[in-house]
């Protein structure tokens, strides 16, 4: 069935690598500002 649709794999897998992302990013930010490591201010939005 997937071996059919080969491209909605890959786009369900992106899209869940790119939410983990995110949301990784997040709570490291959270963890180094509760550390007092965010030195460089890494919650700022570029």
């Amino acid at each position: 069935m997937y071996n059919r649709r080969p491209d909605d794999i890959e786009d369900i897998l992106k899209t869940g690598t790119r939410r983990a992302q995110e949301l990784a990013k997040e709570t490291l930010g959270e963890v180094r500002e509760a550390m007092g490591l965010d030195y460089f201010n890494h919650n700022q939005v570029n």
